[in-house]
């Protein structure tokens, strides 16, 4: 699986990519499921654009396609283009940023320097903490050393 585009959140004058995936469960409970996932880079097929204000979570974009292939909007969902509070969202988003330490190419896992977690009950936020990361040992070590010596000794083979 390759990495998979996510859903983007405004938040204090800032944009963040959110791993998490917020309308998810009203898809679902709404039995909205229709979206097609037209590339390896976004199986579940729409990308949604989300603004926390006043301590509030709402949608206020959303560009998706359909099985049928007709591209949509928020309208689809909410028959109108205005921002949506997110009333039916109760947990915790995952917001990375920072270095990206650890690109995985072939996953839907990658490792940021910083994660900030925020955490909401019906559409409001209640609190939020962030996360330094830990450059992988693995990685650390393959920066540590040359390897191109390595990859010569490979070459005359």
């Amino acid at each position: 699986m390759y990495a998979q585009a996510k859903d983007i959140l405004k938040y204090k004058d800032k944009e963040y990519s959110i791993t998490t995936q917020p309308l998810k469960d009203y898809l679902k409970e709404n039995k909205l499921a229709d979206f097609l996932g037209q590339s390896s880079y976004c199986h579940r097929g729409y990308i949604g654009y989300w603004e926390i204000k006043d301590d509030k979570l709402y949608l206020y974009d959303l560009n998706g396609t359909l099985a049928n292939l007709q591209d949509v909007g928020i309208e689809y969902l909410f028959g109108n283009k205005t921002p949506v509070f997110a009333s039916w969202y109760s947990g915790e988003l995952k917001l990375e940023f920072g270095e990206l330490f650890s690109p995985r190419t072939g996953s839907s896992f990658s490792i940021y320097e910083y994660n900030l977690f925020i955490t909401i009950n019906q559409g409001i936020v209640e609190s939020e903490r962030q996360v330094t990361n830990i450059r992988p040992k693995f990685e650390r070590l393959i920066d540590d050393y040359d390897v191109a010596p390595l990859k010569n000794l490979h070459n005359q083979h």
